[in-house]
């Protein structure tokens, strides 16, 4: 990836009085693959660090999203994918882990697959992530994502 490296990335309970903002990001899983097969797509619930032997270790505790499928949707060309919170693997929760800071590749903006229903108007926008089953992955929301995902 060159170019521009660095964005802010929130993860904070109350966004002014709205209610919680949890940023979506990519995360290097494997360096010898391309693209999203060798990304994860992640909800940053916290930004923490901890000292370990004089050093400072900055970490993120994530919620993850699964890939749906091995390639990109044909009709939209995006990956799309699911909160394991919905689809629980082997009848378990929610999959969480602590990461190294390091290991966010870029901010990642998810779409929502809409159903045949309608928003309420007053629909609070910070509980999108909690209400959807499954997001496009927005390949074209930036350059850097394009680079990444395309």
């Amino acid at each position: 990836l060159a170019g521009m490296r660095r964005e802010t990335i929130w993860s904070t309970p109350n966004w002014h009085g709205l209610g919680p903002w949890r940023d979506t990001v990519l995360l290097l899983e494997d360096k010898t693959l391309r693209g999203m097969h060798g990304l994860g797509v992640a909800r940053v619930q916290l930004f923490f660090s901890f000292q370990f032997r004089d050093k400072v270790i900055p970490c993120i505790f994530v919620d993850h999203f699964r890939r749906m499928k091995d390639q990109p949707d044909p009709v939209t060309g995006m990956w799309m994918v699911a909160p394991h919170w919905w689809a629980p693997i082997d009848g378990g929760g929610c999959i969480q882990t602590v990461e190294y800071l390091d290991s966010i590749v870029w901010a990642v903006h998810l779409i929502p697959k809409f159903g045949k229903g309608f928003m309420p108007d007053n629909w609070p926008q910070s509980f999108t992530l909690d209400a959807f089953s499954c997001f496009y992955v927005n390949k074209y929301a930036d350059h850097h994502a394009h680079e990444l995902l395309g």
